[in-house]
């Protein structure tokens, strides 16, 4: 990356935390040269109601105001043609004087059509299940944008995970500064449209909220199923809008559950490999079943620490698994002896990485592998990216890492495939609850630099029957058949009684 010369626009010396957190982060980077430039503040007409909801927005501890350290200059002493950009990081900066030249907005916003303000609590609770932090360019045009999940039953935690969040989104979009004056933004994004309401509106829905919240931690269950579908992954995702028809597994004594299938077609005969959840032990294994004995499951892998994830490669004509197994702080590659149901160690591809999910794809002469990771509750969040020439050793991190920030499509949700000469990668869209629904994402840029993907459309999991359809969190292909999850909820005044004497 060439050295950037950047102006920060801010107010006064005395500024909110976020703000003064946005200027440390960037004073500590390399190859950037940053002045702090103070403008006079626009005028605001603010109605009683702002007024209040402005006074309640400041409990965060990232609107408590602090000095800023660094020297700060006057806008009368700057000279503008010598920067590449400027960066607003305050609402309310008479900008005037930059017209002509390049200057970006931090935003929090929860449609991309509300007006830019950080501090309007509607734009982030009122009714959304995530919330969007962007940067807009001069027009108010979005050039880079990262999605959170919306604590809806607390309006300060949702507020300081924005706030928190712009300091993140302003190294990102530096990272990726020159790909982004190539790449058009991503406009199929889904957005929550919202209608506003009054503060006492909004109070009243966040109590109810909150209710609910705890509501569903006591009386409610999860249960997850494996289903098999006879129909190609293509067809699946781009074929006719239709109901399509699932066999399902019988599902499990209660609380334990099936989830996480990759399979393989061989000789005739289909495998699978899944994630057999122990609800007594708090922690998963890996089992293994085939289509021409149905009813006959097996351990395949068991370990002190939870697995999960059993992703299927194939390498040197042979078949290759990579369990998800974040609590080992690692990444193990196994190999899948077909004809004993077998998973046999080969090595350990990746160390000191909490990996969540797992997916390597292979393109363009390299290995790619893509994951989460459980650290800082990053696991639905944030997408990891790392490539090699080799699939047992070598493994490199991408420069841009992570690669994406959107509660909504960066955990993988299975195998990547080929549709029309393009690489789609399915990803989990946890934005109303864990596993909720799947994203489909086109692969536009992948090498050793780059990287972008766009949206293409949602799976929602009642295309796939009546009985699963609270979400669905991983789709593989099987040949020339599918493997899905589903899942449901339910509620009983036995599900706390089972919590209160598990712990």
């Amino acid at each position: 990356m060439k050295k950037l010369n950047i102006g920060l626009i801010v107010t006064s010396e005395v500024i909110p935390s976020y703000v003064n957190n946005c200027i440390q982060i960037l004073l500590d980077l390399e190859n950037i040269k940053i002045t702090i430039i103070k403008v006079p503040k626009t005028k605001q007409n603010l109605s009683p109601i702002q007024i209040v909801s402005r006074k309640i927005l400041k409990l965060p501890k990232q609107l408590k105001y602090t000095n800023i350290i660094e020297n700060i200059i006057d806008k009368k002493n700057v000279k503008l043609e010598l920067y590449d950009f400027f960066l607003i990081l305050e609402s309310n900066c008479k900008i005037d004087f930059l017209l002509k030249y390049k200057f970006y907005h931090i935003n929090i916003i929860e449609n991309l059509k509300c007006n830019y303000s950080p501090y309007i609590i509607e734009n982030i609770l009122n009714g959304g299940y995530f919330f969007t932090v962007s940067i807009l360019d001069d027009v108010f045009a979005p050039l880079i944008s990262h999605n959170y999940k919306t604590t809806r039953h607390s309006y300060t935690k949702s507020l300081q995970q924005a706030l928190t969040a712009i300091p993140e989104i302003i190294i990102d979009f530096i990272k990726n500064y020159e790909t982004l004056k190539l790449i058009k933004f991503d406009h199929k994004t889904e957005h929550t449209i919202i209608k506003k309401k009054s503060l006492l509106n909004i109070t009243i829905t966040t109590f109810t909220n909150y209710i609910n919240h705890k509501f569903k931690i006591l009386f409610s269950n999860t249960v997850w199923n494996i289903g098999f579908i006879d129909m190609p992954i293509n067809e699946i995702a781009f074929g006719n809008e239709r109901k399509i028809n699932v066999s399902w597994e019988p599902e499990e004594k209660p609380n334990n559950f099936k989830a996480d299938p990759f399979g393989i077609s061989i000789n005739e005969e289909d495998i699978y490999l899944y994630e057999y959840y122990d609800f007594n032990l708090k922690k998963g294994h890996l089992r293994v079943k085939s289509n021409k004995n149905p009813k006959i499951e097996e351990v395949i892998l068991e370990k002190e620490y939870h697995l999960s994830y059993p992703y299927l490669l194939q390498y040197h004509n042979e078949w290759y698994c990579i369990p998800e197994q974040c609590e080992s702080n690692k990444i193990d590659l196994y190999k899948l002896d077909i004809l004993n149901k077998k998973l046999i160690f080969q090595s350990t591809i990746l160390e000191n990485i909490s990996a969540v999910d797992p997916t390597i794809l292979f393109a363009y002469n390299k290995w790619w592998l893509f994951c989460t990771k459980s650290e800082k509750k990053g696991a639905d969040l944030k997408l990891f990216l790392y490539y090699s020439d080799n699939l047992e050793s070598n493994w490199k991190p991408h420069p841009l890492n992570p690669v994406k920030t959107d509660i909504c499509s960066a955990r993988p949700a299975g195998t990547p495939f080929f549709h029309a000469g393009k690489i789609i990668r399915p990803s989990q869209d946890s934005s109303r609850s864990y596993g909720g629904s799947i994203k489909l994402n086109e692969i536009t840029i992948l090498s050793e630099n780059e990287y972008h993907e766009v949206y293409i459309k949602t799976l929602n999991p009642n295309i796939f029957g009546d009985r699963y359809t609270n979400g669905i969190h991983t789709i593989s292909k099987v040949g020339n058949k599918t493997i899905i999850d589903g899942k449901r909820i339910n509620y009983s005044f036995r599900n706390i009684l089972i919590k209160l004497t598990n712990g």
